[in-house]
């Protein structure tokens, strides 16, 4: 079978992403399009969450104990879940992602938001942000939970993007984007400030030394954030400015804002991997 370390990788690669994906695009529709019908890609995203949360708590069990034979012992999972830290997120996960499922259902908007920040406060109970003890612990975790929203509120709000790019020079959809793109600054602020202070705290510094695999695809997320950040300056103050004067401004448009997204699920994967390794 394959071994639990590789599979609680996708698990949480598949969690982290769908998360974001739903919370972004749950934000833009209940922001700034409340009555725009749901794009297809959410209920996919529901159904990964989904499985993904099932496979979780095994894949977990798996790698504290002797490997997947030992997942079906009597009280293991149990166990896991009331006595590891892992275990008691897994729960709240799994808890937070049904709501939001349900919520999705029945769409309401507001509660499958805040059912998916939850989905960031449990993610945040694990990992280097929960490293530390007390309130300074907790604000680890909280500037943790605010790199998630952050990230989600750009990267999930992309699709919607796309799909009211054919339709920018109505006055609706023009006035939609104009204001994504003024929140989208914020978003993309917070981002970068909250990323940096949790690069400092772990590594009390900037990571240099990239023979350790942690700090090399720690370093390789922040070029791949980087790179982002250049798309979105150069669609915003390059691209826009240019779209009436030239025809292939606005496919030029879509390509790099299908880039971003292809960036930013990269990003996804690179955290779901580095998480499973010692920073030092």
């Amino acid at each position: 079978m394959a071994d639990p370390v590789i599979v609680l990788i996708l698990c949480r690669g598949a969690i982290f992403g769908a998360a974001l994906m739903i919370w972004g695009a749950s934000l833009f529709r209940w922001r700034l399009q409340p009555h725009a019908e749901r794009m297809r890609f959410e209920g996919w995203m529901i159904l990964c969450l989904v499985v993904a949360v099932i496979i979780l708590l095994p894949a977990q069990a798996a790698r504290v104990s002797d490997g997947w034979g030992d997942i079906f012992e009597p009280g293991l999972l149990r166990d896991v879940i009331v006595f590891t830290t892992p275990g008691r997120s897994w729960a709240l996960q799994a808890a937070a992602i049904t709501v939001a499922a349900f919520a999705f259902v029945m769409q309401w908007t507001r509660a499958t938001v805040l059912s998916i920040v939850i989905v960031f406060i449990a993610q945040s109970m694990t990992g280097h942000a929960a490293a530390s003890e007390g309130v300074f612990g907790y604000v680890r975790q909280a500037n943790d939970v605010l790199h998630q929203i952050a990230a989600g509120a750009w990267l999930g709000a992309l699709p919607y993007v796309l799909r009211l790019l054919p339709d920018v020079e109505k006055l609706d959809a023009k006035m939609i984007l104009i204001r994504y793109s003024g929140e989208g600054h914020f978003w993309v602020s917070l981002l970068l400030v909250t990323g940096l202070i949790a690069t400092l705290w772990i590594f009390e510094g900037i990571p240099l030394d990239w023979s350790i695999r942690y700090q090399l695809l720690w370093a390789l997320k922040v070029f791949v954030t980087m790179a982002m950040v250049g798309l979105a300056v150069c669609n915003r103050y390059f691209l826009v400015p240019r779209l009436r004067d030239r025809p292939d401004a606005l496919s030029a448009l879509a390509r790099a804002t299908r880039l971003e997204i292809a960036l930013g699920l990269l990003a996804v994967a690179l955290v779901a991997w580095f998480g499973t390794l010692e920073p030092r």
